[in-house]
């Protein structure tokens, strides 16, 4: 029963941090013509994603992935952006702190 707790809580942050994807790729959008795929720095020997550090690989690769995925539909990750995503997947932020966060970070 834990492990299917786990796996919904999973799929959950990652719509959410979808959601996050397409605010931040709607700013994009509307500021700049962007690249169908850039690639990230992901140095998984020292735990980290653009420079951003992780605790654990598991993390780092849940966040890689839910980034990954998203770069191709034209979200262009940044250190900060990198930032929310772990904290959000590591449940440091709730999904309301996810969107308000969004807004004010890159919606001005």
């Amino acid at each position: 029963m834990g492990s299917l707790v786990r796996v919904q809580a999973g799929e959950q942050r990652r719509t959410s941090v979808r959601l996050f994807s397409l605010l931040l790729l709607e700013v994009i959008n509307d500021n700049q013509q962007i690249e169908m795929y850039t690639a990230i720095q992901i140095d998984r020997q020292n735990l980290t994603i653009m420079g951003v550090p992780f605790s654990d690989l598991d993390i780092l690769e849940s966040t890689a992935q839910a980034i990954g995925s998203n770069m191709f539909e034209g979200f262009v990750p940044s250190p900060k952006s990198v930032e929310i995503i772990r904290d959000y997947i590591l449940g440091k932020i709730s999904v309301k702190e996810l969107i308000q966060i969004t807004k004010a970070e890159f919606h001005g």
